[in-house]
């Protein structure tokens, strides 16, 4: 599969389960804020995909 380069790269970097969960919320809502965007492709461990459903629910996003 061919993807095209990132747009965001959320520099989580290493910490506590916790940490790392918070600063990723920020950084996407910030995201989706700003860009208000109709589809987000995620691509990242399973901490990045639980934190992208919390928040496609909350901002109505289609998951494709």
């Amino acid at each position: 599969m061919k993807l095209p380069q990132a747009k965001y790269n959320l520099d989580v970097g290493l910490g506590k389960q916790g940490e790392q969960r918070g600063k990723m919320l920020v950084r996407i809502e910030e995201i989706l804020t700003k860009d208000k965007p109709d589809v987000v492709l995620v691509q990242g461990d399973s901490k990045m995909e639980y934190i992208n459903n919390n928040l496609r629910e909350f901002y109505e996003i289609n998951q494709n």
